[in-house]
């Protein structure tokens, strides 16, 4: 995913460093090295000083963040207001608008919590499991030896759900490497300290996700990414046309391994997550891409639904067009 446009340390801080973290994307690079090599210190400074405060205090400092982001009308307020509006138009605008608000906080509050649970132990991380559903699918999956393609939306907190994945299975995941070298390395040795294995978003790391199903083991992919032009087509999300990989359906009919979705809900009160996997329809293994993306967009939809207020509404998800239509949605009104 593509940050917005920015340097970590100028304009609005807080949202530039959400994007280049938070996407999986990054942001403008400076021509100074000492900016980039600051912004790495001073993110690696503040996610190990959260990292040692109660989860209820994180996500306390997350509200407030959320509620900066919306009172001053910043770029994700103004991004989730499209997306919701596109996505729910029947909703009433008050409605809406209290979504919007309840969206900034959540997504506020993954952003802090990711970071800090990059220097949290272990044990700490486990307590913070409070319910499971769908779990016995990843233990017979993993009985059997089988592959397991687990579809991961921008819906709670992802980076927990990683973490939550390696009690049953190693897994492999596609990473896109950030611009800021240092800031890279921190992030990268974060997401892979229990022993994730992360690659790149190339043909090595295609064939990287392939080799892995074929050892029995799990794969994780961020579905709802904008993908490169010739990996995709427009699958209706929310009934407007989004560019949609085909990967997903290609990994599943080549290997057979089954298709799931998981996400992690945040829980209040700071009592941790509720982990959900669901199986994926059969559709997903269609010959017919569109047909694949479809049934793969409708299960993610499903997700969404049920916890519409932690989804991640300021990423531009409707960026890319089909062809002719020549509109952009997210142009400065």
């Amino acid at each position: 995913m593509n940050g917005e446009p920015g340097t970590v340390l100028s304009g609005y801080r807080i949202t530039c460093l959400w994007h280049s973290t938070y996407e999986y994307g990054s942001t403008t690079v400076s021509s100074h090295t000492e900016e980039m090599d600051l912004a790495s210190l001073v993110a690696m400074l503040f996610y190990r000083t959260l990292s040692i405060m109660p989860l209820r205090a994180i996500h306390g400092i997350g509200a407030l963040l959320g509620l900066l982001l919306y009172t001053f009308r910043a770029e994700p307020r103004k991004l989730s207001e499209i997306n919701l509006g596109l996505c729910f138009p029947e909703m009433k605008e008050t409605d809406r608008d209290r979504l919007v608000r309840r969206s900034l906080i959540e997504s506020s509050r993954s952003f802090l919590e990711m970071g800090a649970f990059w220097h949290m132990p272990r044990r700490r991380l486990e307590g913070y499991i409070a319910q499971e559903t769908g779990k016995e699918i990843l233990q017979k999956a993993t009985e059997r030896g089988e592959g397991l393609i687990l579809l991961l939306p921008h819906l709670g907190l992802w980076e927990f759900s990683t973490y939550y994945f390696l009690r049953f299975a190693p897994f492999t995941a596609l990473y896109r490497p950030l611009r800021l070298p240092s800031l890279h390395e921190y992030v990268l040795a974060g997401r892979q300290r229990f022993g994730a294995k992360l690659v790149p978003t190339n043909t090595f790391g295609v064939r990287a996700l392939y080799k892995a199903l074929q050892r029995g083991e799990f794969v994780t992919i961020l579905p709802d990414q904008d993908p490169h032009s010739r990996a995709r087509v427009f699958a209706p999300f929310f009934g407007v046309p989004a560019a949609t990989m085909i990967l997903v359906g290609r990994l599943a009919r080549n290997t057979g391994a089954q298709v799931v979705t998981a996400y992690a809900e945040r829980l209040t009160g700071g009592r941790g997550f509720h982990l959900h996997v669901a199986r994926v329809s059969d559709d997903i293994y269609s010959e017919d891409d569109l047909v694949s993306a479809s049934a793969m967009n409708r299960a993610l939809e499903e997700c969404v639904r049920r916890n519409p207020d932690q989804y991640l509404w300021s990423y531009k998800r409707f960026k890319a067009r089909p062809e002719g239509t020549g509109v952009d949605l997210y142009r400065k009104r």
